[in-house]
């Protein structure tokens, strides 16, 4: 540092030499110049003169630099070293300071990542009670009034703990622990799951909604799905909340590098100046408190797709309305897919309200090689089938949305009467308010489908109304027909649930009982391991967060206990908690833990972790 200072310090010296230099020879050129105007007959001796001058004035600044250079030269060393001790200080501490900047930052970003998780941790609590209730209370027999006011429970529960998600993730971008992790993934499932979670806050609002895969879309595609299916769900429920006519489409088609997701809708569209904004953390178009919601699903939204090597952005949108579309690499998985009807050659015919659902209809139904019409009166439906029968081309088939018709009945008789001949006909229902089958069947419809339309059950009703099968057509997606009970596993366990909080303790002690297990409970980690004590488990699920002894301590004194035991005997710990974070999941495994269930808990999540103690449990309990 000293050597630096001193070449500093000596290119300095230089410099201010040569300044010197040029202001003598100014010194001397202007009375050279005066002397020259006032004595023009004396020129060459006043030039002369002025530089005689010049050069006088030279010597003198640089003899008066040069005495101040040996000045400085003949500063004490020991002066010289403390200034040089006094900069290495004044360095260190520069050093210091920004150290401790950095260790108080990182203290904050600790402290607040613990915060969040703190948060998080109790709003998911309660949160796994209601989604795990409501999603008990529907399979159980309900009324279709009954099992939408559920369902509705249910959705709004399943956004709630977005708004949670939403703040964990927006603190791991901040704090660069934001990891992906690709997993094949159903690439139309997940397209087909994430619309039907707004079913029925689009029926509330009376507008269309529905998913539209190509037909050349991998059936399974390496991607790492859950993010894919968050950011997915923030761009449909934002267009749902926006959009009050019409209706929103969820399309998904194949490009070479991979799969692009398109979310459009008729809502009001986003402003010029709002298109790159709406991107920043807390902003939002919506002026609305209700419609403005926290301001982050847009950044994390991008924030993912960005990771993933994509890049989402608002695209244009012939007919106004919003559009939101990025790409992103997908690797095809080899997969069975399952084989999908033919319909070459039929026609179709579909009365509903016009939006963006008819036309994702006909493009499904063209995918299978047939066409579809689609109409938005019954007038006009009933003049076009009366035309085809006509013209000796008939429709084959007819897809009826009552929400186009005051009578769905009525409007079926008259087109049937155009077309002359009993045309075969299925009626699009709402979700959760499906008429019974003899009613439908009374009405003169064949089958039914349940509004959102999956491609799947759209090109399996069509197959069955075209090859005039005479049996009723149920959706085969509906999960009223669908839906199994849950099964009881082969070998019912003994199982000690400890569990601090009431409604997660019911909900869980029901979905094991249901799954054919003898439950034993325990509210603190004392009595957990008093029970361990008493007798033998096949499995134990632990909470976490237990009062007196933690989730934690349970399992390393059973752990303990074990070793001591020294018979091989190893009980399957479960450890079940509201907190995902991956450091919550790396303790629970070092404490011994054999898994790790995140609430809230389904009974499909029960049976993948009790599966390994089924295998090795002794003997059925009756």
């Amino acid at each position: 540092m000293a050597r630096s200072k001193r070449a500093r310090a000596e290119r300095s010296a230089r410099l201010t030499r040569a300044a010197f230099v040029a202001l003598a020879l100014v010194a001397a050129a202007v009375p050279s110049a005066a002397l020259v105007f006032l004595l023009p007959d004396y020129a060459i001796a006043a030039s002369l003169l002025g530089v005689l001058c010049g050069a006088g004035a030279i010597a003198i600044l640089w003899k008066r630099a040069a005495v101040r250079d040996l000045a400085e030269e003949l500063v004490p060393e020991s002066e010289r070293e403390a200034d040089r001790r006094w900069e290495m200080s004044d360095i260190s501490e520069h050093f210091r300071r920004t150290a401790d900047g950095r260790r108080r930052a990182e203290a904050a970003s600790e402290a607040k990542s613990r915060f969040l998780a703190t948060v998080s941790h109790e709003l998911r609590t309660p949160l796994s009670g209601v989604l795990g209730l409501s999603t008990v209370l529907l399979d159980t027999p309900l009324s279709p009034e009954q099992e939408t006011f559920a369902r509705a429970v249910k959705t709004s529960g399943e956004l709630m703990l977005g708004l949670v998600d939403d703040m964990l993730d927006f603190a791991k971008i901040e704090a660069g622990r934001f990891v992906l992790n690709p997993q094949p993934t159903p690439v139309t499932r997940l397209a087909d799951e994430v619309v039907e979670l707004f079913a029925t806050r689009a029926e509330a609002k009376d507008i269309d909604l529905s998913a539209d895969v190509a037909a050349d879309v991998p059936a399974t595609a390496l991607l790492d799905g859950p993010r894919l299916r968050q950011v997915l769900i923030n761009l449909v429920a934002n267009a749902v909340k926006f959009t009050d006519r019409g209706g929103v489409t969820l399309r998904v088609t194949r490009e070479p590098r991979g799969l692009r997701f398109l979310v459009e809708d008729t809502g009001p569209g986003i402003p010029a100046d709002a298109v790159e904004t709406i991107f920043a953390e807390f902003s939002s178009v919506a002026t609305d408190p209700v419609r403005r919601g926290s301001g982050l699903g847009l950044s994390i939204s991008r924030r993912i797709v960005r990771g993933m090597g994509g890049d989402i952005a608002v695209a244009d949108r012939p007919g106004g309305g919003a559009a939101f579309a990025f790409a992103v690499p997908a690797e095809a998985v080899p997969a069975p897919a399952p084989a999908e009807p033919r319909l070459d050659g039929r026609k179709a015919l579909l009365l509903a309200p016009a939006g963006l659902a008819p036309a994702a209809a006909a493009r499904q139904v063209a995918d299978a090689g047939a066409t579809l019409r689609a109409t938005a009166t019954p007038g006009d439906a009933a003049a076009l089938a009366g035309a085809a029968a006509a013209a000796g081309e008939p429709y084959d088939f007819l897809l009826v949305d009552p929400r186009a018709v005051p009578d769905a009945a009525a409007a079926l008789a008259t087109i049937r009467e155009a077309a002359g001949r009993r045309m075969a006909a299925a009626i699009l229902v709402p979700p959760g308010r499906r008429q019974p089958e003899a009613e439908l069947r009374a009405a003169g419809f064949d089958a039914y489908l349940v509004r959102p339309v999956r491609r799947a059950s759209l090109l399996r009703i069509a197959a069955r109304l075209a090859a005039g099968d005479a049996a009723f057509g149920a959706d085969p997606g509906d999960r009223r027909n669908s839906a199994p009970a849950p099964r009881r596993m082969a070998a019912g366990l003994r199982i000690l649930l400890a569990e601090d909080d009431e409604i997660n303790a019911l909900l869980l002690r029901s979905l094991l009982v249901r799954l054919g297990h003898e439950v034993t409970e325990a509210t603190d980690g004392e009595t957990a391991l008093a029970a361990t004590r008493a007798g033998r488990f096949d499995a134990i699920l632990i909470d976490v967060h237990l009062p007196r002894r933690s989730g934690l301590e349970v399992a390393h004194a059973v752990r303990a206990a074990e070793a001591g035991e020294g018979a091989g005997v190893r009980t399957r710990l479960v450890a079940v908690t509201a907190d995902g974070r991956p450091e919550s999941r790396e303790l629970a495994f070092a404490a011994g833990f054999d898994d790790f269930a995140q609430k809230p808990v389904t009974s499909e999540r029960l049976r993948e972790i009790l599966a390994p103690a089924t295998r090795t449990a002794p003997a059925a309990v009756a």
